[in-house]
């Protein structure tokens, strides 16, 4: 492979994980409310009974238990043309006490709020066409309020307003507890995520393996042949293409760089979400032609090569045009272009689950970390990064809400636009949707309700997972460092749900899998006595000093152990009792 190709492909893999870092997600709660009314002038005991969803944030305001037995009633106003955002439409006719019902305007659902407490109002209703969660600056974090700001659905509302007697109309609100319901879409999500990080692990693995025995070719052959000699650095045909190594160093700037982009996103994410979206296409494309590209190295079937000629495009070609890869890449192109065109749709995660499948898999064997160490450093970075820009990054933002949630979210403020229109949102994260339970409330918003795992969360581990892999190959021990992370993965995403379901707001999930992952390996390591050789790494020479050992073998009969300055844990597989092969 060409320098000038590396470094093309360093760059998309390179902006692609800059892509699948930015997710994250956020939380709010459903209340009820309970309208009465009579149906006769005359019988004031004639009353009826209607109830109705509505959202509400815990962190803005406070309601009752649903499960509360006896319910507050107050009185209920609704005034369609009055507009709290307007500054000369603070005086109203308003009965002190009352909860005043109004139709949604271009303002922050905290700002009519106020306007309203200070009308004397208990209560808050804002009918909208757009469902959303009512927003809040810092200030109230501090100073939580009791007044409460619902969203109701103007259909809803509409249907309210032709009840009768309208003077006689009664509401109690109340809030649902404990509403999260864990549904199948969580765990085909969990799934899927460990079936992308095992394969492309997997794949990385072998992939590394490959490239260190095919470029030390002529060592193994010398040793084969009862000579140890030095190994060969020409690799041979068939070797598979160059991948970019991430040493501790790179780490680190790329956390800086991390930081810097989503800084970035969260002031100019009007411009860069269009570019993120055509480079994860770009990067899709890739993927996808990368991970069946062996497919087409098995077989010759269907096999039709052009000749290219000596110039600069046979060069980058390897001298021929192979059809097949052509027919390959341009289906690629096609799916990424098709998601590109309907990526909105309802059906538009499913090609995004796919694609981003694909492309987290290409991502895993193009990018490589050398050692336990620079894994270390690269998890625990960007652990740092997911908490602050989750939790630590509220406390400074005017809005209250979180920079990582805001660029996932697409910088979207509900409580300020006319709730028409579609915001885009940049492709990093899987999404199922919710699968109904018949839970109270499920339908409260008419968009599809969606089940995320961000990019990140399955990226991130997996540089640790693949290469694990490729420490068990060099090393031609049975797999326990790879099916174990995968386990402590597995269970780490567990973890990550239940926290989601009992502190019920948006968890960064990097916080729950990098300390259960690297506490596992460490554990495993420490004591299977591999610590040193997992935190150096340097897998080539693992594998040149295991030859040698090989080599020692069939040099002397009477040499049956490797060499003394050769490592314990390095000794061939096939001494089935040495302590290397135990937990």
């Amino acid at each position: 492979m060409t320098r000038g190709k590396v470094y093309c492909r360093s760059f998309t893999w390179t902006v692609c994980v800059c892509v699948a870092l930015l997710t994250s997600k956020a939380c709010g709660d459903a209340a009820i409310l309970n309208i009465s009314y009579i149906t006769e002038s005359q019988n004031a005991g004639s009353r009826q009974y209607v109830s109705y969803c509505a959202a509400f944030n815990p962190e803005l305001s406070s309601l009752p238990a649903a499960t509360t037995r006896t319910a507050e009633w107050k009185k209920l106003e609704w005034d369609g043309d009055k507009d709290l955002c307007d500054d000369y439409g603070r005086e109203s006719r308003l009965t002190p006490g009352a909860v005043l019902a109004v139709s949604r305007r271009n303002c922050s659902a905290y700002d009519q709020g106020m306007q309203a407490e200070k009308m004397q109002a208990s209560g808050l209703i804002i009918a909208s066409h757009k469902m959303f969660f009512p927003g809040q600056p810092n200030i109230t974090w501090k100073h939580p309020s009791t007044f409460p700001i619902l969203i109701l659905k103007m259909t809803d509302m509409a249907r309210i307003e032709e009840l009768p007697f309208r003077e006689s109309w009664l509401i109690s609100m109340q809030a649902l507890v404990d509403t999260y319901v864990v549904d199948g879409s969580g765990i085909i999500l969990i799934l899927m995520a460990v079936i992308v990080i095992a394969v492309g692990s997997y794949r990385s693995g072998q992939h590394q393996y490959s490239t260190i025995r095919n470029t030390h070719f002529g060592f193994v052959n010398a040793v084969e042949g009862g000579n140890v000699v030095s190994p060969s650095n020409k690799p041979v045909e068939g070797a598979q293409g160059a991948s970019v190594h991430f040493g501790p160093g790179a780490a680190i700037v790329f956390a800086i760089f991390m930081t810097g982009l989503l800084v970035l996103m969260y002031f100019f994410y009007d411009f860069l979400v269009y570019l993120f979206i055509a480079l994860f296409a770009i990067g899709a494309t890739s993927g996808m032609f990368e991970c069946f590209r062996p497919i087409l190295q098995w077989t010759e079937a269907g096999l039709c090569r052009i000749p290219l000629g000596t110039g600069f495009v046979g060069n980058c070609c390897g001298g021929y045009l192979d059809i097949r890869a052509v027919l390959l890449l341009l289906i690629s192109a096609g799916l990424s272009v098709f998601w590109v065109i309907s990526r909105n749709q309802p059906y538009g995660w499913i090609l995004l689950d796919i694609l981003g499948s694909f492309l987290l898999i290409s991502v895993l064997i193009g990018i490589l970390l050398p050692s336990l160490k620079a894994c270390t450093i690269f998890l625990c970075l960007l652990f740092i990064y997911d908490v602050f820009f989750v939790f630590i990054t509220p406390f400074f933002t005017k809005d209250g809400q979180s920079v990582m949630i805001q660029v996932a979210t697409g910088g979207y403020d509900p409580t300020r636009d006319s709730g028409g229109g579609q915001r885009e949102v940049i492709p990093a994260a899987f999404k199922i949707p919710h699968i109904p339970t018949g839970a109270l409330c499920e339908n409260l918003f008419e968009d599809a309700s969606y089940s995320l795992l961000g990019f990140g969360d399955v990226m991130v581990p997996g540089f640790l997972i693949s290469f694990l892999r490729g420490f068990e190959l060099v090393l031609g021990i049975r797999p326990v460092y790879s099916v174990s992370a995968c386990i402590a993965y597995f269970v780490s995403l567990i973890a990550t749900t239940a926290a989601l379901i009992f502190m019920r707001t948006g968890q960064p999930a990097l916080l729950y899998i990098v300390p259960i992952l690297l506490l596992t390996i460490y554990f495993i390591a420490w004591r299977r006595r591999e610590m040193s050789l997992l935190w150096r790494g340097n897998l080539t020479q693992l594998y040149v000093e295991r030859q040698r050992s090989y080599g020692s073998e069939v040099l002397s009969d009477t040499e049956n152990a490797p060499p003394a300055s050769l490592p314990v844990a390095i000794v061939p597989s096939s001494t089935t009792n040495s302590d290397a092969e135990v937990i």
